[in-house]
C-alpha cells in the first residue's frame, strides 16, 4: 500500500483529493493536516464523505516515517515552499504539489503535465508540480503540434467558466511548449469570456493559431500523439460539459478556417485541473497504472 499525506487538507482540491484516495485500492491515507481546523471531522468540513471517512484533521505535520507521498493541496503561492522547508531531511519522501511555487521546475521539480512530461514522471522523480486547470486544459490542445514544430503564430486561449486566467498563466504555458518545441517564443493572449457554462467546476477553452497544414494531416498528428494515453481524448463531435464532468478526461476537438486552425476543449477543472490530475501523477510515480482509482463516472449536471 502507498501511505499517504495531505497538507493543505481543509481546501477544495484536498477535498476532491480525499473523495479519489478513499476509494483508491492502493492507498492508505495516513493523516490529514489543516492547522486552522485540528481535530475536526473531515466528513463534517468535506460534504459527502460522511460514511466514507472516519478521522479528524490534525493541526500539524503528522509524522513522516512511514509516509511515502505527500499531496500539497493549497493551492495559494507559497504553500508549497512552506511544506519543501519542513521537509528538507526526508527527500525520500514524493511530493506532489497544486501551488504554483514550483511550475518552472526550480528546486528540483517536474512540471507534472502528464501528456508532456509522462517519461520523466515514471524515471528518478521524486518532486512533481502540477498545472494550472487552465494550462493543463490548453496544452494538451497545443503539444502535438508543438512536439512537430509547428507552433510559431501568436496563440489565442479563450477560457469560459469560473475559473479565471491570473497573470502567471500566460508564462506557465509558454515554459512548458517550450520543453516540447524549444523554439517557441509566439505570443500568448489569454482571454476571459462571460458565457453559461453548466457547472462551476466545468472548464471550456477554445485554442487558437495559425498553421498551414491541412486537416487531415492535423487529425493524422492529434490520434498519434494522444494513441497511449488515457485521459485525453481528440473527438468528432462537439465537446460538451457533461462528457467530461466529475471525470479525469479532457476531449479535444479540431477545427480548420482557412489558415486558421481552432481546437475546442473541455475538462473538469477540479479534477483534470487538479486533484484528479495529481493522482494521475502519483500513479506514475508509485508504478501503477495510470488509471487506477480514476475510473470516475460521468455526471449529467
Amino acid at each position: 500500500m502507498i501511505n499517504v499525506a495531505i497538507t493543505g487538507a481543509d481546501t477544495l482540491l484536498a477535498g476532491e483529493l480525499i473523495r479519489i484516495l478513499v476509494n483508491h485500492p492502493d492507498v492508505e491515507l495516513a493523516w490529514l493536516a489543516a492547522p486552522a481546523h485540528g481535530g475536526e471531522e473531515v466528513a463534517r468540513f468535506h460534504k459527502g464523505l460522511i460514511g466514507e471517512i472516519e478521522t479528524e484533521f490534525i493541526g500539524a505535520l503528522g509524522p513522516l516515517d512511514d509516509i511515502d507521498v505527500i499531496f500539497q493541496a493549497d493551492p495559494a503561492p507559497g504553500a508549497g515552499r512552506a511544506l519543501m522547508a519542513s521537509l528538507l531531511a526526508e527527500a525520500s519522501i514524493k511530493v506532489i504539489d497544486l501551488s504554483p511555487d514550483f511550475r518552472n521546475e526550480s528546486e528540483g521539480f517536474i512540471y507534472g503535465l502528464c501528456e508532456l512530461n509522462r517519461r520523466r514522471i515514471v524515471h528518478d522523480c521524486t518532486r512533481v508540480a502540477c498545472p494550472s486547470p487552465i494550462a493543463a486544459a490548453a496544452l494538451p490542445a497545443l503539444l502535438p503540434l508543438a512536439r512537430n514544430l509547428l507552433l510559431s503564430a501568436p496563440l489565442t486561449i479563450t477560457v469560459e467558466g469560473d475559473t479565471l486566467p491570473d497573470e502567471g498563466v500566460a508564462a506557465e504555458v509558454a515554459f512548458a511548449l517550450r520543453q516540447a518545441q524549444s523554439s517557441f517564443n509566439a505570443d500568448i493572449d489569454i482571454v476571459a469570456r462571460t458565457a453559461a457554462v453548466t457547472s462551476p467546476r466545468a472548464l471550456v477553452l477554445r485554442v487558437e493559431t495559425d498553421c498551414g497544414i491541412d486537416e487531415a494531416l492535423l487529425d493524422e498528428l492529434y490520434d498519434k500523439y494522444f494513441d497511449d494515453h488515457n485521459f485525453t481524448f481528440p473527438v468528432k463531435n462537439v465537446v460538451d460539459v457533461p462528457d467530461i464532468l466529475n471525470t479525469n478526461k479532457c476531449l479535444l476537438r479540431l477545427a480548420r478556417h482557412g489558415q486558421r486552425v481552432t481546437i475546442d476543449v473541455v475538462t473538469d477543472a477540479w479534477l483534470k485541473g487538479g486533484a484528479g490530475n495529481a493522482v494521475h501523477v502519483m500513479n506514475l510515480l508509485c508504478g501503477l497504472h495510470e488509471r487506477v482509482g480514476l475510473q470516475l463516472k460521468a455526471s449529467l449536471v
